[in-house]
């Protein structure tokens, strides 16, 4: 913070060139099959994150979005061209690959003074994720990329317990790697007074194995977690909400942040937008000030010093450590 200005690192944002890249999960005809999902079919450099005063964008982490995950420095030339700020990049390399394939694709993205690390999203069957995880040039892989100081962005539905065991036996054996965990595990939220019984048990039951299991992440050797995504917990394939817009309250964001906290401490949370996708819920700038209300309420109770300190931990100073901005 600067004075009356809030200065923010959002840590987590795809931008996309529509023209020149594949982004395949983005066409209508492959999944996933979000019916929103042609508002953000289109072209985003960093000007669109424009935010007004107080709120200040000082530099942003590009996630990899798919312009090319054959050749993934593909997409890391096309964001340093077009960069008006400071930011840095997490690419695409499947961590499966041989060993020596790996340290090729690796080491072409590390020619860029923007690169920080991969993402690797583990989705599939519970099945597919564990022949992942036993395949020995992931394990490999991931020892490299943590012994020269890279990041991995860990992406998976943390309420799933069994599949929480088997990533933290995974990432437990890797003492050197900075892993952090995208969009807080798609933390579930509770559901509302006037559901069905049923219903509200079952939502209940997931956002308690969230916490639960959220907790044994945070045990990892060296782990941070994003605030980001919250639109994505309530996502799905119904054709008829074409346009619809993806509601959530200040409180659940709000519940979800605060069990970050407790887990994690405040030193390893960041907040973030998961742009463009939090635009199915609110503009960039409401969703930033829907941040900055819910970090005041959790901290409402803390001296102004202290309160200034963690919001700007969460909003900046966090986020500039973990991916070694400068900003």
């Amino acid at each position: 913070m600067n004075g009356s200005t809030l200065s923010i690192i959002d840590p987590h944002v795809h931008l996309f060139d529509i023209e020149n890249g594949h982004y395949d999960w983005l066409k209508t005809n492959n999944a996933p099959f979000w019916p929103q999902k042609y508002l953000i079919n289109r072209t985003y450099v960093d000007n669109a994150l424009y935010l007004e005063e107080p709120l200040r964008l000082a530099a942003y982490v590009h996630i990899e979005a798919g312009y090319d995950n054959e050749s993934g420095e593909r997409e890391l030339a096309m964001l340093e061209e077009k960069a008006s700020i400071p930011m840095c990049t997490m690419g695409y390399v499947d961590i499966t690959l041989p060993h020596d394939d790996f340290l090729y694709a690796l080491g072409k993205q590390s020619e860029f003074r923007s690169s920080r690390g991969i993402r690797y999203i583990l989705d599939g069957s519970l099945n597919e994720i564990k022949a992942t995880l036993e395949n020995e040039c992931s394990y490999k892989n991931l020892a490299f990329l943590g012994k020269h100081k890279g990041t991995f962005e860990l992406q998976l539905d943390v309420k799933n317990t069994e599949l929480v065991v088997l990533v933290y036996a995974f990432f437990n054996r890797l003492p050197e790697l900075q892993v952090v965990l995208n969009h807080a595990g798609f933390a579930p939220f509770l559901e509302k007074e006037e559901s069905n019984q049923a219903s509200i048990y079952a939502h209940q039951l997931d956002f308690t194995n969230w916490q639960a299991n959220l907790l044994l992440l945070a045990k990892l050797p060296k782990v941070a977690v994003k605030c980001s995504g919250f639109e994505m917990s309530l996502l799905n394939e119904d054709k008829d909400a074409i346009g619809a817009v993806i509601q959530y309250t200040n409180e659940d964001v709000i519940a979800v942040v605060k069990h970050c906290i407790d887990a994690f401490g405040s030193d390893k949370v960041m907040m973030a937008s998961n742009f463009p996708l939090c635009l199915f819920s609110m503009s960039y700038q409401d969703y930033w000030e829907t941040a900055l209300g819910a970090l005041q309420h959790l901290f409402k109770d803390k001296d102004e010093n202290q309160r200034e300190a963690l919001m700007t931990a969460l909003l900046h100073d966090n986020a500039a450590r973990i991916y070694g901005i400068e900003s």
